[in-house]
């Protein structure tokens, strides 16, 4: 969701990070946890505070709502 807002793809955001594509899909999917420095780095580039991205789900759950009533609001 958040890679397409910005207009970009995972291949995008792992050159961005200077990362592999398989370690930026491992992050997406869950099965790993960036460093912090990698974390504020994909933070920086997606505009998301880290705790909204990495953290607390409600958070992340609010803003993925959010993502969502404002893209369908645009398209009516």
């Amino acid at each position: 969701v958040l890679l397409n807002r910005v207009g970009r793809n995972q291949q995008w955001l792992a050159d961005e990070c200077e990362v592999s594509k398989a370690t930026i899909s491992k992050i997406v999917n869950g099965d790993w946890f960036p460093s912090t420095k990698l974390m504020t780095r994909i933070s920086e580039l997606l505009e998301v505070q880290s705790h909204v991205l990495f953290g607390d789900s409600k958070l992340w759950k609010e803003y993925h709502d959010g993502i969502v009533y404002n893209r369908r609001g645009k398209d009516e």
